[in-house]
């Protein structure tokens, strides 16, 4: 349907963790916002925020706890995200060969696609 500026919806969605040992998926619970369209050379974009805490994880070996941010431009006419811009900010707990380790890891992610 139709959204509205400053209309919100909330995704969970699969964040890749790898750690010393192991590799896990956590789950990041997003928030949308819709901030608005903008024109550029004629072609509207619908423009979008999202924020997410990454849920804690408590496994075998490892604790986990972080942020997820970026802002998406929908090209409305494809119906497509056109570019995205992703960070996500992550604080593991682990141990590793009987030895407590802190490790904090940022990913920046961007997505930028060409005009059709």
């Amino acid at each position: 349907g139709m959204v509205q500026p400053g209309q919100t919806w909330k995704a969970a969605r699969n964040v890749p963790i790898d750690s010393i040992d192991t590799f896990q998926t956590a789950t990041t619970d997003l928030t949308y916002t819709f901030r608005g369209v903008r024109s550029v050379n004629g072609q509207d974009f619908g423009v979008i925020d999202f924020l997410g805490v990454v849920r804690p994880m408590n496994g075998r070996v490892s604790t986990l706890k972080g942020m997820v941010r970026g802002t998406a431009d929908v090209d409305l006419a494809a119906g497509r995200i056109y570019q995205a811009h992703a960070i996500v900010d992550v604080t593991l707990d682990l141990v590793f060969r009987e030895e407590s380790l802190r490790s904090n890891g940022k990913l920046e992610v961007t997505l930028k696609r060409s005009q059709p």
